[in-house]
């Protein structure tokens, strides 16, 4: 905390203060530094996605859709990532359609939207 009050610009006291918050278990602490990290330039194909999960696992998944759903991020891989946090959290908001129109534009397919893309599908009753 003493590195980020010295220097509230620098993004590495930053992202080592989010950690320390994740370590501790103060999640929305160390969301808003990550956001912080994001605004001071840090790698949004990284730090997005840390946010989106930190507010998933907060039971925030109508705050993910809203603030990602139209998100995409530059690396194929991170965009994946994102349109799996997104879509598992409209299933989390029982809007299946939605859910699966997530993971249509997913043009890399990652393990975490193959699980969620499964896990729509069992939703839908299918195999």
């Amino acid at each position: 905390r003493n590195a980020v009050r010295e220097q509230p610009s620098a993004l590495a006291p930053r992202l080592a203060l989010a950690d320390a918050l994740l370590g501790s278990f103060d999640l929305p602490s160390a969301e808003q530094n990550l956001r912080k990290a994001v605004q001071l330039g840090g790698d949004k194909n990284v730090l997005v996605l840390r946010v989106a999960s930190l507010m998933l696992d907060g039971g925030m998944a109508d705050a993910v859709v809203r603030e990602y759903k139209d998100v995409h991020l530059s690396d194929p891989g991170a965009e994946s990532e994102l349109r799996a946090l997104v879509a598992l959290s409209y299933l989390n908001l029982q809007r299946l359609p939605l859910a699966q129109e997530q993971l249509l534009g997913v043009q890399t397919p990652s393990a975490a939207s193959q699980v969620v893309q499964a896990q729509v599908l069992l939703a839908q009753g299918q195999r």
